[in-house]
């Protein structure tokens, strides 16, 4: 039957039986959706809509992040509430700085250079390859464990 890019244990989705490409959905394209599937009270509501799909992308895309970073939820969200940024942990606004910096690194740069890449280097269906978290994290919660890459290379510190 028709799987719609489910319903099989992925590596990408923490070994999770979730939508196994999360990543196009969050970190490509302008619409730029969302990570909120939460609603703000116990009952569903006309201003809070999200469908079974969406959340089940959403969990996806969670589960990656945990699995790149080695991290669980709560490195970045309170139990008492997910969905509140003023108890979040600062790691979470880090992370949405992360996901802006993902999707630009993804649109304007790699995309583009695609026509420029071997053969040999895009993906099965012809587009060139994209960074997501797992990119850098490499199962690390700071990229190449917190080392200090500035001193190194100063234009890093965006001055």
């Amino acid at each position: 039957g028709w799987r719609n890019g489910q319903n099989r244990a992925s590596a990408s989705v923490g070994y999770t039986s979730m939508p196994e490409d999360p990543f196009s959905y969050y970190l490509m394209g302008d619409d730029e959706p969302e990570v909120r599937v939460a609603s703000d009270g116990p009952f569903p509501s006309d201003d809070h809509t999200v469908s079974i799909q969406e959340t089940e992308m959403a969990y996806a895309f969670m589960m990656s992040w945990s699995q790149a970073l080695d991290v669980n939820c709560t490195y970045c969200h309170q139990t008492a509430s997910f969905r509140s940024w003023e108890i979040s942990t600062p790691a979470r606004a880090t992370a949405w700085h992360g996901l802006q910096m993902v999707r630009g690194l993804n649109e304007d740069y790699l995309v583009p250079l695609g026509p420029e890449y071997p053969d040999n280097r895009l993906g099965p269906t012809g587009d060139a390859p994209k960074a997501y978290c797992a990119t850098c994290h490499q199962g690390q919660s700071k990229p190449l464990n917190g080392a200090d890459a500035v001193s190194a290379y100063p234009s890093l510190a965006g001055e």
